[in-house]
Parts: C-alpha cells; structure tokens; sequence
C-alpha cells in the first residue's frame, strides 16, 4: 500500500493496536496456567513421534539419545535434563525441549513439561509483553497543527534501480575487448583509405585528430 508518511505511520499505529488488545484478551483465558497452553501441547503431540529414538540413561537427570537418520546414520547426543541442555543445542537455543530432550523427559515418573519450558513461553511474560496500550487517535483532520519553523520539502525523484551507468568503470576485460573492436574496426578504414590513394601517414594523421586509438600492430599487418 502506497500511502504518505504519515498516513501510513497512523495505519500501523492501529494494526499494532488491534493486535495488542486481541492479544490481551488471549491472555485474559489463560487463568489457572503457569505455561502457554499452546506450547504444552505441542510438546505432548511431539512424545508421540519420537520411535526413532534410543534413550540410555547414565544418571537420574542425563542419558544419551541415539538417533537413527533417514540415510541410516546413527548419531548420539547427550541430554541433561537438570540444566536444559542438549548438545543439538535445539533445547538451549529455542527454550523448549527438543526430541532428544523429550525422549527422556517421557521415562520420568510424573515428569511435567511446564518444568523443562524457559519463562519466555510463560503467561506471566506473555501478559506483561502485550501489557501495554496504544491509545487511539482521531484521524487526520483533527491533529493538532504544529509550527515546525522550516518548510518541508518534498521528497527528490526516485533513482532507477541499480548502478548508474554513468558512474561505471568497465573492468579490464570489458576494455580489452572494446580495444580490440576499435582496432579491428581501425584495420579495415585503413585498408579502405589505402585502397583509395591515400597514404598510410594521412590515414593516421586523420584519425589521431578524431581522437580515435591507433593501434601500430594492426597497422602495420594492414600494411
């Protein structure tokens, strides 16, 4: 959408307002919870696929995981489930608990995953993020004006996409080859001039004054 500056400053300024209260009354329904629901239960649908995995436990709180690839690959990683730590660093990067994790987690006696969930994901921190409100404004014809003491100008005409060309250097390549255009194209005025009955030295003098390259290799196998 096309719109003026301020026109389109005050068309996000009432999206964000909209989502803000839709996300507080989401978070008004979440009485009686310590963790977001939603993410609860991704992790539960998440238990129900973990058959390739193996689980040693070494301890009470780690083991290691042994997972079986699509190629046929075994790779083992260690899960401690105390510290939130797996070394796929999935667990300590997104705050909640991969599959390795939850291949564990799931052979604990009334394990509970709100206990292996980072409070990032925890409603206390989801209300207080969408805690804020954003007032809402009359629309354009009644904001008050204000003297800025300057004039704003607007703004200057939009530069065609990519790099301009009169500023381009053509690479050494690009010379080489407009080099060899002109010569070859130098060759064969030579060759006619000669045809004609001019001589080499008027042929040389006409082009130098021109401002043409003369190249003394082409010349001279013309000649």
């Amino acid at each position: 959408m096309d719109l003026p500056v301020a026109d389109l400053a005050d068309k996000l300024r009432s999206k964000f307002m909209e989502l803000y209260a839709r996300r507080r009354r989401i978070g008004e329904k979440f009485e009686g919870h310590v963790m977001l629901p939603l993410v609860v239960r991704q992790l539960y649908a998440m238990t129900r696929q973990l058959g390739h995995l193996n689980t040693e436990a070494g301890g009470r709180d780690e083991a290691q995981v042994s997972e079986v690839t699509a190629s046929h690959k075994i790779i083992r990683h260690v899960v401690n489930i105390k510290d939130h730590v797996c070394t796929c660093r999935e667990w300590q990067v997104s705050g909640k608990p991969c599959a390795h994790a939850l291949a564990l987690i799931i052979t604990c006696r009334n394990a509970k995953m709100e206990d292996y969930l980072d409070p990032y994901y925890s409603v206390y921190r989801f209300r207080l993020a969408y805690g804020g409100v954003i007032k809402p404004l009359p629309d354009k014809s009644q904001w008050v004006r204000v003297e800025l003491g300057f004039k704003v100008m607007p703004p200057l005409d939009k530069r065609d996409v990519g790099r301009q060309w009169k500023n381009r250097k053509p690479s050494r390549t690009r010379e080489a080859s407009l080099g060899a255009k002109a010569c070859g194209r130098l060759s064969v005025k030579i060759a006619w001039v000669l045809a004609i009955g001019l001589t080499l030295q008027s042929a040389l003098l006409m082009e130098q004054r021109r401002g043409k390259c003369v190249c003394l290799f082409k010349i001279m196998h013309t000649c």
